[in-house]
């Protein structure tokens, strides 16, 4: 059996392997904490690429049924990037998602910076990703478009 302290690399999930950002730091699996992953989250384009963004703060805290994630990024340059933007999600030893499905982690982001337009930001498959759309489902991001919002993901 894994240690608890110790991070999934890759997990596999139904015969789908999904890449995990690794969170280091000593509070990485302690519940009930606020743990900044800044440094390790990144941002993809659900197609096209992304030219450049900051990661301005992620960060997430577990309970025993859910992980929270805050996040607040600025799309520096958008480049070619549609569909969605991507924010990548830490996942931690033992603790699993219920499953990869849109419906199983929810929560709100907001443009901050240019025209204030608020946008459903989901767990999707595959990818193990927080996707952020409009709530038509349409892809929303221009230079300099800043980001904020949070999700809750129901935990095993």
């Amino acid at each position: 059996m894994a240690n608890p302290s110790q991070i999934v690399k890759d997990v596999n999930l139904m015969g789908c392997i999904v890449s995990a950002v690794p969170i280091t730091g000593s509070n990485r699996g302690v519940r009930g904490v606020w743990i900044d992953y800044s440094a390790d989250a990144t941002l993809t384009a659900g197609s096209g690429t992304i030219t450049s963004y900051v990661i301005n703060k992620a960060r997430y805290m577990i309970t025993d049924r859910a992980l929270f994630l805050k996040f607040d990024f600025t799309l520096t340059n958008a480049g070619t990037a549609g569909n969605n933007l991507g924010l990548s999600l830490p996942i931690i030893d033992g603790i699993s998602l219920e499953s990869l499905s849109n419906m199983n982690g929810m929560g709100v982001a907001r443009e901050d910076a240019n025209s204030g337009l608020l946008c459903q930001a989901e767990v999707y498959t595959p990818g193990n990703n927080v996707a952020i759309r409009d709530y038509n489902g349409n892809f929303r991001g221009s230079n300099g478009d800043r980001f904020i919002g949070d999700v809750t993901v129901k935990l095993v």
